[in-house]
């Protein structure tokens, strides 16, 4: 039997998503959509996509994971946000490099990762991450009724619909973002 996944509105409970989650989330206080915004607070040891997922018996295809990632084009160097569904790996090498127009893509550091989101590792999100960053979004998580994503805290997850995703980050919508076929 699966653990209870108990979600209640973000703004209800602002203190557990980090900082900069928070900012966005006060930023569309007055958005008719905002109270569909939830957060749950979730045991930190089973933070991870298909382990939450499973832990609380919630929709894989549902489930979002983070990826950010530094590209490189000459000597200019831009970073960036994927999310996809976590039975997916980003089409780093494919997708993601031509729509940032980059020679290169990779992982971005774990430090880095860390240290430039304000979040925390295990729970990184596309909500509140730097302005300037571009977020690609993979289309069947910006089509779903409701996606479970990162709330910047180790110990909390947001669940929202997807459209309120697409606004609140500016995301550039992607078909197959997420690459079944290199799937863990």
């Amino acid at each position: 039997m699966a653990a209870r996944f108990l979600s209640q509105p973000v703004c209800d409970r602002l203190d557990l998503v980090a900082d900069p989650v928070r900012e966005v989330i006060q930023k569309w206080s007055t958005a008719e959509w905002i109270r569909e915004v939830k957060v749950a607070e979730i045991d930190p040891v089973h933070a991870g996509g298909a382990d939450l997922c499973e832990h609380y018996g919630l929709d894989i295809r549902t489930g979002g994971n983070c990826v950010l990632v530094k590209s490189k084009r000459g000597a200019q160097i831009r970073k960036a946000a994927c999310l996809v569904p976590v039975a997916t790996r980003a089409d780093l090498n494919g997708l993601v490099k031509r729509t940032l127009g980059a020679r290169q893509v990779s992982l971005l550091a774990h430090q880095d990762a860390v240290a430039e989101s304000r979040m925390e590792y295990g729970s990184i999100t596309v909500i509140g991450l730097p302005e300037e960053w571009p977020v690609l979004v993979d289309s069947t998580l910006a089509e779903a009724k409701e996606v479970t994503i990162g709330s910047g805290r180790v110990n909390a997850k947001l669940q929202l619909p997807g459209f309120a995703l697409v606004a609140m980050t500016s995301a550039l919508v992607l078909e197959g973002l997420g690459d079944p076929a290199t799937a863990p």
